[in-house]
């Protein structure tokens, strides 16, 4: 069986800025359509086969378009830019998915687009660099994703997602013309066991391979999480306690390759959290 479906959105967009320190009054507006288009064919035996086409917006930040000077630290400088443009993408999408007993598995490719993509801009600041965010022309982005679920019981299954794709990206800025490209990946894998009348464990594990930008890279970022729950008061409550970042490997780090310059910038955060919560239903 053969299916269709099709869409349409509109959005009206009407943004002021004014700096008064400069006297600058800068407006953007823009009416944009957004078509949608889906086609599955269901092939029988759990099988089935989906193609589509969609017509995404990406807004910028309002924190990346405030044109303050922020001190990150003596040798790097922050700022927004108030022309910021939002970015538009055509995403274009092939999936297979087959269903047996106990596995689950979805393969696809897809190929996206995108015009004026929002990118990071360094630039020397006397001794020191500014970062701000600038539109870039394009960005073009192919891979392939699979996704496999395996139930190995009533107690015990994994959800694997993998994803390969190649990006490229082209900036122009002034005089300056900017392009990168490379292949990268990403991984997650999702664990869940029951352990009957103790608690019920969550596990994932998560590795975002790097990606370009103009001017150069972000890194690579790993990490671990853990949960664990269990069901209490004649099942009306529930205790449930979690670790983010268990093994403290996620980071913020970035290099940056530039005609006068090379810089790499890294930052670590506090994000190896641990929760506990108590859940009490009423009904």
């Amino acid at each position: 069986m053969l299916l269709f479906r099709a869409g349409l959105r509109s959005e009206f967009t009407l943004s002021e800025s004014f700096q008064p320190k400069i006297d600058s009054l800068h407006t953007f507006n823009y009416l944009r359509f957004f078509p949608s288009l889906f086609a599955s064919c269901d092939l029988g035996k759990g099988q089935a086969v989906l193609a589509s086409y969609s017509k995404r917006i990406r807004r910028p930040r309002g924190g990346s378009m405030v044109p303050f000077l922020v001190v990150q630290d003596p040798n790097s400088y922050l700022s927004g830019n108030p022309y910021l443009r939002p970015e538009s993408t055509d995403n274009f999408e092939i999936n297979f998915s087959k269903n047996w007993t106990v596995v689950t598995l979805n393969a696809g490719v897809f190929y996206r687009y995108t015009t004026d993509g929002l990118a990071r801009r360094v630039r020397p600041w006397g001794e020191a660099t500014l970062v701000t965010s600038e539109n870039a022309d394009t960005r073009h982005s192919s891979g392939s994703e699979l996704v496999r679920g395996l139930n190995f019981s009533r107690n015990f299954s994994t959800r694997l997602t993998g994803n390969v794709y190649y990006s490229a990206v082209s900036a122009r800025t002034g005089e300056e013309t900017y392009s990168n490209g490379r292949t990268s990946w990403t991984l997650n894998l999702l664990a869940n066991y029951n352990m009957p009348q103790l608690f019920c464990t969550q596990a994932t594990v998560f590795y975002q391979g790097p990606i370009v930008v103009p001017q150069g890279e972000f890194l690579p970022v790993f990490g671990l999480n853990l949960g664990f729950r269990r069901n209490v008061l004649k099942q009306q409550g529930t205790l449930s306690l979690n670790v983010s970042d268990v093994l403290n490997t996620r980071r913020f780090a970035l290099k940056t390759t530039d005609r006068t310059f090379n810089l790499k910038r890294e930052f670590r955060f506090d994000s190896r959290v641990i929760t506990f919560a108590f859940t009490y239903r009423f009904l």
